[in-house]
C-alpha cells in the first residue's frame, strides 16, 4: 500500500467515525425525546427552519433569497421553490469574519452634525431650504457646548455654479475648516426612474457629476491648507450591479470609485477621503418603502460616521454589519445574481 493509499483509507476511516458518532447521537437524543428521529442534510434543515420563521415573523419575505450561514465555516445557499442549494462559501468561519469586520470597519444625516457639535467641533452648514437650514442651525446652537454661533449657506447640488461661493462663505465663517461632509443626494425607487426620464437625469446628475465637482472644490480647499478630511455618502446600493436599484445603484458606484481613486492619490498629501456606504436608514427619504433587515436609525449612522471621521477609515458601512452582507453579495456568481430579487 503506498502513502497516498493510507491517506486515503485513514480519510475513509475518520468519515466512518465521523458517520457512527453522528448517527449515536441522534438515536440518543430520539430517544431523550421520546419520539422518532429522521435524518435530513444540513442544508435542508437550514430551508425548512428559515421557511417556519420567515412565515412567522416576516411574511412578507418571499422567495428566492439567499440564506447565509455564519459557523465553523460560512455558507451561501440560494431558497427557491421548496428547495435550497449551496451556491458559495469560504472555509472563513463566523469569529473569522466577524474579527475582520471589527478591524476593517471600526466598529449622513443631520444626526452627524449634531454629534460634531455636541462635542465642541465648529459647524457651518450648506443646504438648499432655507426654512430647514434655520432650523438646523437653531437647533445646533442650543445644544452647542461651549455656546458657539451657527451659521448657514445656500448651496444646491442642483446648480454648481453655488458651490464655490458656499466653500468660501464656509471658510470666512469658521476662519478655515478641516472637515468636510457631504450627505445630500436624491433617491427614487427603480421603477419610477424607468419610468421618468427627466428625474433620472437629475438622479444621475446629482449623485454622481455634480457630488463630484463639489468634491472636487472641497479637495482643493482642502489641499490648499495642507490636508483635511472629505467625508461623503455613497451607498451600499453602489457596491454591485442589483435589480432593485439599477439606477440609483449606478450613480453610487461611479461616486465610490471617485472616492477610492481621491484617497489612493491624495492620502499621502493629507487629504483623508471617507466614502460612507449606509444601508436602509429610516429617514424621510425611505418612509413608505419597505424595511429590509438591518435597517437603522439616523443616531446609529451617525455614531459609526463620527468614530470613522476621527479614525480616518476610508470605507465604512452603517451599520457594520453591512460590510459582511456585501462581502457575501461580492461573491456570488453572475447566474445567481440574475436569479435573486435582492
Amino acid at each position: 500500500m503506498t502513502i497516498r493509499d493510507h491517506a486515503v483509507a485513514g480519510h475513509d476511516a475518520a468519515a466512518r467515525v465521523r458517520h457512527l458518532a453522528r448517527a449515536t447521537l441522534a438515536a440518543q437524543l430520539a430517544r431523550r425525546l421520546d419520539t422518532e428521529s429522521v435524518r435530513v442534510t444540513e442544508f435542508s434543515a437550514w430551508g425548512t427552519g428559515v421557511r417556519r420563521l420567515l412565515a412567522a415573523q416576516r411574511p412578507e419575505v418571499t422567495e428566492p433569497y439567499l440564506l447565509v450561514s455564519l459557523g465553523t465555516g460560512t455558507s451561501v445557499l440560494l431558497a427557491q421553490g421548496m428547495g435550497v442549494s449551496r451556491v458559495g462559501g469560504t472555509a472563513l468561519g463566523g469569529g473569522t469574519l466577524m474579527g475582520l469586520g471589527g478591524l476593517l470597519l471600526g466598529g449622513a444625516s443631520f444626526e452627524d452634525i449634531l454629534r460634531l457639535a455636541a462635542r465642541g467641533d465648529r459647524v457651518h452648514l450648506l443646504g438648499r431650504d432655507r426654512e430647514e437650514l434655520e432650523k438646523c442651525a437653531a437647533d445646533l446652537q442650543a445644544r452647542m457646548s461651549p455656546p458657539a454661533t451657527v451659521g448657514f449657506t445656500l448651496c444646491d447640488l442642483e446648480r454648481p455654479e453655488t458651490f464655490a461661493p458656499a466653500v468660501a462663505a464656509a471658510d470666512a465663517a469658521l476662519g478655515g475648516f478641516d472637515t468636510a461632509v457631504i450627505t445630500a443626494g436624491l433617491f427614487a425607487p427603480q421603477a419610477r426612474l424607468q419610468a421618468d426620464r427627466e428625474f433620472t437625469r437629475r438622479l444621475l446628475t446629482v449623485n454622481f457629476a455634480h457630488t463630484v465637482l463639489l468634491c472636487e472644490h472641497l479637495r482643493e480647499y482642502l489641499l490648499a491648507r495642507r490636508g483635511g478630511t472629505l467625508c461623503v455618502f455613497s451607498s451600499v446600493a453602489g457596491e454591485r450591479g442589483r435589480k432593485p436599484v439599477v439606477l440609483y445603484g449606478a450613480s453610487k458606484a461611479g461616486l465610490s470609485a471617485y472616492l477610492e481613486a481621491l484617497d489612493h492619490t491624495f492620502r499621502a498629501a493629507g487629504l483623508r477621503t471617507i466614502c460612507v456606504k449606509p444601508g436602509f436608514v429610516r429617514t424621510s427619504m425611505t418612509a413608505g418603502l419597505p424595511e429590509p433587515p438591518f435597517a437603522a436609525d439616523p443616531d446609529q449612522v451617525a455614531t459609526t460616521v463620527v468614530r470613522a471621521i476621527d479614525r480616518g477609515t476610508p470605507v465604512v458601512y452603517a451599520p457594520p454589519i453591512w460590510g459582511l452582507v456585501m462581502l457575501v453579495i461580492r461573491l456570488l456568481p453572475r447566474a445567481v445574481m440574475r436569479r435573486i430579487g435582492f
